[in-house]
């Protein structure tokens, strides 16, 4: 029973210490990746904090005054001396007034130059992450990152951290102080200083569990999330009039997340009760024993009130170590996903070796092997070990079901996502190798959804291009995708100045700027993923013509991803997609007279228009 014991105790300590390596090694992480952002300020916070110490070494003159002017008061009685007194703290208060404000000064400039620099970071990084950071973290998420933890960093580095020096120095500078007064006294509180940091570190053990701090971080991110998502959905809040459902799951989360805190920084009973103990016990016997010293002439009134005065800043600072160690804990957990952030890097651009470009890209297209499954969910596979050729010129079709796959082969051809097996090659280069910028600059596409920013229209139109452009190519472009609507004046007074969101556009209107916004690179090699698919008739005709004219020039690439069959007939290649498989390949006379899954899609659709 004994070796059992001892094995599990052996065990146990073991486990321990990993804990502590692991702890270490994640500070360690933490000052390598913070450590650069902060680097130009670092002086600046070491002014700071030392700054702040000063200030706090200037305040323990205070109960010296206060002593000397009891002992004056009641023993020396020397009004000349209390003037002298007086002068003195005048100036002390004048002196430590100033420091008072240049430690503001100094923080409150660091603070906002740190804050912008490291905000403007924060943004260039998840700018920079791939697509698979946004798979499986949702935008509110990100934005939580940019704000919150900015400001969590912010406070870490000049409030938690300064907080938690201060207390350490203030206990080492108020025992000193006290000792000076009366080593007697000193010795008394000394002796009860082990009992009351093992009441720190239970109660910062109990506090500091990191199941109870994610606990309370989930639920702080879910209160101020459901306003949020209320607020950006407002059209499906009004349409379903639950407003009054909203408004009570936002009571709900709050109770929730107050309950939480409330057991979170709780301290267990028997260690706020042995705190009160000593506390009180000590400053009474404290009272008792200065007393009898004056009494027998040891110290005098005024020794006694000082050495009350460093006694009690001692104690609040001891009882004050919990709360600081535990803030800052808190804000360096809630640091976390910022730190991560920090540290990341986009794995397209960490790829390029080279950085490498072409003159000019002819849109040859080459899938080696592919598989893939998204990182979010790596158990999926998405696609299984497909091989196609796509000649300069081409115009290509994707089609299936739902599903099948399409609209991910489309992701891949522009790096936005890696295989999970296999490589693809544009122009005979691995596209892992081409500077990603230059390679999405050469690659138009329009998605099925309609993405618009808040700016105008022409910057919606302009906003893929990296140089000047002229009037004559945003006229073409409107042309080609039919946007000239937008030049109306009696409806849009503003023209290619009207900003999205002051005015409302239909959603076939915004396609067919989004689809502009493609045209106006003039890409090699031309992405079309259900283009036509939010136009009217009249709209959907006149685009397609866009596409079929462009098609005809052979100048260029265009892979167009389709539900609808009739608009890719005239494609010079048509590839079926089936369960992440390509099943079939041919022109649409070919595919037809295989009697198989595109004929079955085709015939499909044929019948349901027929039964209109």
């Amino acid at each position: 029973m004994t070796s059992e014991s001892d094995e599990k105790a052996k065990q146990q300590k073991k486990f321990t210490y990993l804990q502590f390596k692991l702890k270490i090694a994640e500070i360690s992480k933490f000052m390598k990746v913070v450590l650069p952002v902060i680097k130009p300020y670092f002086f600046a916070l070491l002014m700071n904090y030392a700054l702040s110490l000063a200030e706090s070494c200037v305040l323990w003159f205070s109960p010296m005054y206060m002593g000397g002017i009891i002992d004056i008061v009641t023993r020396s009685k020397d009004s000349d001396h209390l003037w002298s007194l007086l002068r003195d703290m005048t100036i002390f208060a004048l002196v430590s007034g100033e420091i008072s404000s240049v430690c503001y000064k100094v923080n409150e400039k660091t603070r906002k130059e740190l804050s912008e620099n490291l905000k403007t970071e924060l943004y260039r990084k998840i700018l920079d992450c791939d697509l698979e950071f946004f798979d499986q973290s949702s935008p509110s998420e990100a934005r939580e990152i940019l704000d919150d933890g900015m400001n969590n960093l912010i406070s870490l580095c000049f409030s938690e951290i300064k907080e938690v020096l201060l207390a350490i120095f203030g206990i080492f500078g108020n025992l000193y102080s006290m000792y000076f007064v009366s080593p007697e006294l000193a010795n008394i509180i000394l002796v009860t200083l082990p009992l009351r940091i093992v009441l720190v570190v239970l109660s910062l053990l109990g506090s500091s569990d990191k199941k109870n701090a994610e606990k309370v971080g989930s639920l702080r991110f879910a209160t101020w999330l459901l306003p949020f998502e209320a607020i950006q959905n407002i059209f499906l809040v009004k349409c379903f009039s639950t407003e009054d459902k909203e408004h009570k799951e936002y009571i709900d989360a709050q109770k929730e997340l107050r309950k939480a805190e409330a057991e979170y920084y709780s301290e267990p009973w028997y260690i706020s009760r042995t705190r009160t103990i000593i506390s009180e016990g000590l400053n009474l016997f404290l009272i008792y024993r200065g007393g009898q010293m004056v009494f027998d002439g040891k110290m005098t009134a005024g020794d006694l009130s000082m050495f009350n005065m460093y006694a009690t800043t001692f104690a609040s600072t001891v009882a004050s170590i919990h709360s600081r160690f535990q803030g800052l804990y808190e804000t360096y957990e809630k640091s976390t996903k910022t730190l991560k952030l920090l540290e990341k890097s986009s794995k397209a651009k960490d790829r390029q070796s080279q950085n490498f470009t072409k003159p000019k890209l002819t849109g040859n297209i080459s899938v080696n092997n592919v598989s893939f499954r998204y990182p979010a969910k790596p158990e999926v596979e998405i696609l299984h070990d497909l091989n196609l050729k796509i000649n300069a010129g081409e115009s290509v079709a994707f089609v299936g079901v739902s599903g099948s796959g399409k609209t991910t082969l489309s992701y891949l051809l522009q790096n936005l996502y890696t295989p999970t097996e296999g490589r693809i090659f544009i122009d005979g280069e691995d596209i892992r190798d081409y500077d990603i910028n230059w390679l999405h600059h050469n690659i138009g596409y329009v998605s099925q959804e309609p993405v618009l920013l808040y700016k105008t229209v022409e910057q919606n139109i302009a906003y893929g291009l990296f140089e000047e452009y002229s009037p004559e190519q945003v006229d073409k472009a409107l042309t080609l995708s039919n946007s000239k609507f937008i030049l109306n004046k009696e409806k849009f007074p503003d023209g290619l100045k009207t900003k999205i969101g002051d005015t409302k556009l239909s959603g076939g209107q915004k396609q067919r700027i989004a689809i502009a916004r493609a045209f106006i690179k003039d890409p090699k090699i031309l992405i079309l993923d259900e283009p036509t698919s939010a136009l009217d008739g009249e709209s959907e005709s006149k685009v397609q013509k866009a596409i079929d004219d462009l098609i005809a020039l052979g100048d260029r690439t265009v892979i167009i991803v389709a539900h609808r069959l009739s608009t890719i007939i005239n494609c010079h290649k048509i590839v079926v997609f089936d369960d992440g498989k390509i099943v079939e390949q041919g022109t649409h006379k070919e595919l037809i007279a295989k009697d198989g899954a595109y004929k079955k899609l085709f015939e499909f659709q044929i019948n349901s228009v027929k039964n209109l």
